[in-house]
C-alpha cells in the first residue's frame, strides 16, 4: 500500500506566510490541524491536507474558528451560558 508523501517545503513556507499574514498563532493552528486532521503539527500532514489546510487558512475558516473560541472564552467568563441552536 503506497503511502502519500508528507507535506512539501514549498506548502510549509505558505503556511507559515498565510498563518503571519493573517495573524493565526502558533497554537490556533495546532488546533486547529488537531481538530480537522488529527494531526498534532504541520510536520505530520500530507501533501493533499497541506493543500486543504492552506485553502482553508485563504478561506478565513482558522480565523473564524480562533474568534469563535475567542468569544466563547470570553463569554463563559462573564457567566454566559451555551444555548443549542435550533431549540
Amino acid at each position: 500500500q503506497k503511502t502519500e508523501p508528507g507535506i512539501s517545503a514549498a506548502q510549509t513556507k505558505k503556511i507559515y506566510a498565510l498563518v503571519k499574514e493573517r495573524g493565526i498563532t502558533a497554537d490556533q493552528a495546532k488546533i486547529y490541524i488537531k481538530k480537522i486532521f488529527n494531526k498534532l503539527s504541520t510536520k505530520e500532514l500530507t501533501i493533499s491536507e497541506a493543500g486543504r489546510l492552506i485553502e482553508d487558512i485563504e478561506a478565513g475558516k482558522l480565523n473564524q474558528e480562533a474568534k469563535e473560541s475567542e468569544l466563547v472564552k470570553e463569554a463563559k467568563k462573564q457567566g454566559a451560558v451555551e444555548i443549542k441552536k435550533g431549540g
